[in-house]
């Protein structure tokens, strides 16, 4: 795949070749790699990177499966409105409570770089949800994340939780309605969001 990513109307740009692999090493276990690279134009300073990812993920009952999961990539994220070229270390856990009730958590540890305006650091992310579908083509979830980042250079901890729930609906073949309400709380700030979109799939 190649990504283009931009954050000031194309003033700069992050661009990303990436490409996978999956397949099974036993009955229950599966494993996931991957490489690629990662250059900027115009940014300054600049910043190129090799990517990588590995993971294994483990089947443990019909209803029950976790993974863990390790290596070097760029992450955009809606959750917290940032990009960061980061090492991670991911565990994830889902189960399947019944068909049309699932829940799930992870947590993860990284070290980032200074894309951002600040110098990059440490930070740990702890999350869970629960996801219900009461009719075939309709999605309800709910999900808490807690974020803590120690930035280099200080002594500062800054923690985040975001609370989110959200809609997902099928109006008729290849369009849905998506809506959302996300509340964050911060240490210098609360924030109250909404939104609705509607994708067409072509």
């Amino acid at each position: 795949s190649y990504d283009v990513d931009t954050y000031d109307g194309f003033d700069s740009s992050f661009h990303r070749v990436y490409s996978g692999i999956r397949g099974r090493i036993s009955e229950n276990v599966t494993l996931k790699a991957g490489g690629g690279y990662l250059w900027s134009i115009d940014r300054n300073p600049d910043h190129d990177s090799l990517l990588w990812d590995v993971g294994l993920s483990h089947r443990i009952n019909s209803r029950a499966r976790h993974g863990i999961f390790a290596g070097q990539n760029f992450f955009t994220s809606d959750l917290f409105d940032e990009y960061t070229l980061a090492e991670y270390l991911r565990y994830e856990f889902a189960y399947s409570f019944t068909s049309r009730l699932r829940g799930d958590l992870f947590a993860q540890w990284s070290t980032h770089e200074g894309i951002e305006d600040y110098g990059g650091g440490d930070r740990e992310i702890y999350g869970a949800g629960l996801s219900y579908f009461p009719l075939d083509y309709t999605h309800l979830r709910a999900s808490i994340y807690d974020q803590r980042t120690h930035r280099n250079f200080t002594d500062d901890v800054q923690e985040r939780l975001i609370i989110k729930a959200e809609l997902d609906q099928r109006l008729w073949s290849r369009t849905s309605l998506e809506m959302f309400y996300r509340f964050e709380d911060a240490e210098t700030f609360d924030e109250h969001l909404t939104g609705a979109e509607i994708k067409r799939h072509f």
